[in-house]
C-alpha cells in the first residue's frame, strides 16, 4: 500500500476528474475494494490518494452514507479486515467512488455485504437491479 500519496484532491471536482485512475488503483489490490466498503477515506489513502479535509467534506455531502461508513465508527473493524487480508468470498469492484458503498457489490455477495458492513446491497433493495 502506498507510502507518500500518488495523487492530492483538494475538492469534489478534482475527486470526480481522477475517479477513473482512482477506481484503477482500487482494482489493483482486491482486499482494498472490501476496504471501500468500511471506509472509503482511508481506502483511499491507502492506495496513495489523499483527501483535503474539504475534499472530504464536499464528497460526504453528495454522499451522505459517507458519514455512516462502519469503518470510521469502528476503525479497528478496517484495520482487523486489513491484517487477515480480506473476507473470504467477497468479491468486490469499485465503478463508482459517488455512488453509496453497498452499490459496488454484486447482489450475490448481499448477505456477506451485509455481515460485513452493516448494510445490504443496492441490487437486493432494488430486486437484484443496479
Amino acid at each position: 500500500m502506498a507510502k507518500h500519496p500518488l495523487l492530492t484532491i483538494h475538492s469534489l471536482g478534482q475527486l470526480q476528474g481522477a475517479e477513473a485512475e482512482i477506481v484503477r488503483l482500487l482494482a489493483e489490490t482486491p482486499v482494498i475494494s472490501q476496504l471501500f466498503l468500511l471506509d472509503p477515506v482511508r481506502a483511499l489513502a491507502d492506495v496513495g490518494v489523499s483527501l483535503s479535509p474539504e475534499a472530504v467534506r464536499e464528497w460526504e455531502a453528495v454522499a451522505p452514507a459517507l458519514r455512516q461508513r462502519p469503518g470510521a465508527a469502528d476503525p479497528g473493524r478496517y484495520d482487523r479486515v486489513k491484517a487477515i487480508g480480506g473476507a473470504v468470498g467477497l468479491k468486490v469492484a469499485i465503478h463508482s467512488l459517488l455512488a453509496p458503498p453497498a452499490v459496488n457489490a454484486m447482489l450475490a455477495d448481499d448477505e456477506i455485504v451485509r455481515t460485513f458492513t452493516g448494510r445490504g446491497t443496492a441490487a437486493n433493495a432494488s430486486g437484484g437491479k443496479l
